[in-house]
């Protein structure tokens, strides 16, 4: 079964949008879909790519789901509810300390400025973190540091301006 037909069979009456016309999402409930959240890296054999899905009310996310085949992990998580990968309950990493800290970063921004500040914290973050990494799209930073598997390091938000 295509994936319209079942996110519509779940709530029916809640309207389609598709992420990619770049539009603002109008008012009301939506299912707000990407079918391939990362293509770049999908289309280069790279593993960070997934579908993603989000019901949005009124501009509010209520849930979300990010399927992400290579590994076979599937995130969700319901407004008020949590958030999960593959059913067990995400959690941050405890670490404090950038030297032993796995931090993640994600260029947002293709110019010239973007790429001077992102080198700057790159730089900095390499001379104090036991290991910086990069990737785009933002979502897979986030999730990783949602799952405790790379640190979310406060400290290291202050080279970020």
């Amino acid at each position: 079964m295509h994936l319209i037909q079942v996110v519509r069979d779940l709530l029916p009456g809640v309207q389609w949008f598709d992420e990619d016309t770049g539009a603002e999402v109008p008012p009301g409930q939506w299912w707000v879909v990407d079918g391939a959240e990362g293509a770049v890296n999908f289309v280069r054999g790279l593993p960070d790519w997934a579908v993603t899905i989000t019901l949005l009310n009124d501009g509010v996310p209520e849930l979300t789901v990010v399927r992400q085949p290579i590994g076979d992990l599937t995130y969700t998580a319901v407004r008020g509810g949590g958030a999960f990968l593959d059913g067990r309950p995400l959690r941050v990493s405890a670490k404090t300390d950038l030297d032993a800290a796995i931090v993640t970063a994600s260029q947002a921004g293709n110019t010239p400025e973007v790429h001077a500040r992102f080198g700057r914290t790159f730089a900095a973050l390499s001379d104090r973190a036991l290991l910086v990494r990069n990737t785009v799209p933002t979502t897979f930073p986030l999730l990783v540091v949602a799952s405790g598997l790379h640190a979310a390091v406060l400290a290291a938000l202050a080279w970020l301006a």
